[in-house]
């Protein structure tokens, strides 16, 4: 039975040990040291797992041993090998694969054949690595990633400098990788959420903090979901949690390294609303107001239509209290579609409202009125024929020739007849002659 055991040393990665009940293995602990590097095609038969060489014991069964089959790669594809060796280290027994070439920031197509067996030699370990598909540049930092091929998980990364074959060790950490992560959210909905992208994440943990980030707690149940994924969701009454914070925790495959994200404030604003005061019902061809409330924070911009027709937008409104000028022939409703304000965008609004536009009643004065002289008020008879769309009220009040003492008659209630009829008015005394409008 094996049994891997994973060690430190040295603030580097340590090797893996691999017990068997007859004998153990030993990883390289450190990087080795380049010794050679042949650019160019050919001596493929050189290379392990070409022909009768063998490759790495580690190797065996995994999907590294038939790296050509698995990448389709021929073995005529070579364009050159590195010796590599470790100095004054003579226990390895096994090696690790490379799986990433990068040259400075950028990776490489190149590939790597598996590892040799190790050859130990004048106090020395020493393994040729074959390189397939792109040549290696003869300048630059080349970096090598050394996987374990058992496990999967990188042991190290080896940088060297081209021209002078340095080598450089940066051990590779347990910890996930932050690619890329949300800010802080303003919001104008009652759902929402946040999403992070990182790489080595076995395990995704959100929490919450409600005291500007004094202390967390685990986010584990309702209105939240996704808080053990990359996207943690806000389902339901996403307002009441504004100026609370938000961060992720990021477990790798150690079950013991983590990244913390940064901290994300929600911050909620309230929803703007716009709403017709009222309808109207008026008489005739005209242009009215009609006074429309908002809510939220200015400017406000809006779109309304006109009986379903084309939108049309009302921008940098500045007031909560607004009066859209229309001019109407017929009855019209008026539907605000679309409204914005500062920080919130696309909401909808009240019901639509109409404006019922009817026919203006008409009524013919029989004229003049002869009314005598008299030092006691008294009543004059006013006859009218030819009333349209049925007169309910009517007032009367002075024209140019105005008499003096006239009390006016503001709307006045009165069934007129469709024919003809009459209505009395009120004359103040000792009016002089004369004739009145």
């Amino acid at each position: 039975m094996k049994l891997f055991q994973s060690l430190k040393a040295f603030g580097v990665l340590a090797a893996t040990l691999l017990f068997c009940t007859e004998s153990f293995a030993v990883y390289p602990a450190t990087c080795p040291v380049m010794q050679k590097r042949n650019n160019g095609n050919g001596q493929w038969s050189s290379c392990a797992g070409q022909g009768s060489i063998p490759v790495s014991p580690n190797v065996v069964g995994t999907s590294y041993a038939n790296f050509f089959s698995v990448n389709g790669i021929a073995p005529d594809t070579k364009t050159g090998d590195i010796n590599f060796y470790w100095p004054g280290v003579t226990n390895i027994t096994q090696l690790y694969v490379i799986t990433r070439v990068w040259v400075g920031t950028t990776i490489l197509p190149t590939k790597v054949g598996p590892p040799p067996v190790p050859e130990i030699r004048n106090g020395n370990t020493y393994a040729t690595y074959c390189f397939y598909v792109l040549n290696l540049p003869n300048a630059g930092v080349l970096t090598l990633e050394f996987t374990n091929p058992q496990t999967n998980q990188p042991a190290y990364l080896c940088s060297y400098d081209l021209r002078s074959g340095a080598t450089v060790t940066s051990p590779v950490s347990c910890a996930p990788t932050i690619i890329s992560e949300p800010s802080s959210k303003a919001i104008c909905s009652d759902t929402t959420s946040f999403r992070i992208s990182a790489s080595g994440v076995t395990t995704y943990q959100w929490q919450r903090s409600t005291n500007g980030g004094s202390s967390w707690s685990n986010i584990t149940a309702a209105p939240f979901t996704g808080f053990n994924s990359p996207v943690l969701n806000i389902t339901s009454a996403a307002s009441t949690y504004a100026g609370n914070q938000f961060r992720a925790i990021l477990i790798g495959s150690s079950g013991t390294c983590s990244t913390t994200s940064n901290a994300y404030t929600l911050t909620s604003y309230p929803r703007p609303t716009a709403a017709f005061e009222a309808g109207a019902i008026v008489c005739g061809v005209g242009t009215y107001n009609l006074k429309i409330n908002l809510t939220g924070t200015g400017p406000w911009s809006f779109t309304y239509t006109t009986n379903g027709g084309s939108p049309t937008t009302i921008s940098n409104i500045v007031s909560s209290t607004y009066y859209l000028p229309v001019t109407v022939a017929a009855t019209t409703t008026y539907s605000i579609i679309a409204l914005n304000d500062r920080f919130c965008a696309n909401y909808s609004v009240s019901s639509p409202v109409t404006i019922v536009v009817q026919d203006k009643p008409t009524i013919a004065v029989t004229s003049p009125v002869n009314y005598c002289y008299s030092n006691v008020m008294g009543t004059a008879t006013l006859n009218y024929t030819g009333t349209t769309n049925s007169p309910t009220q009517y007032s009367i009040t002075p024209g140019t020739r105005s008499m003096g003492g006239f009390n006016n008659v503001l709307n006045a209630s009165n069934v007129f007849n469709s024919g003809s009829g009459s209505v009395n008015i009120t004359i103040p005394a000792s009016i002089a002659p004369g004739t009145y409008d």
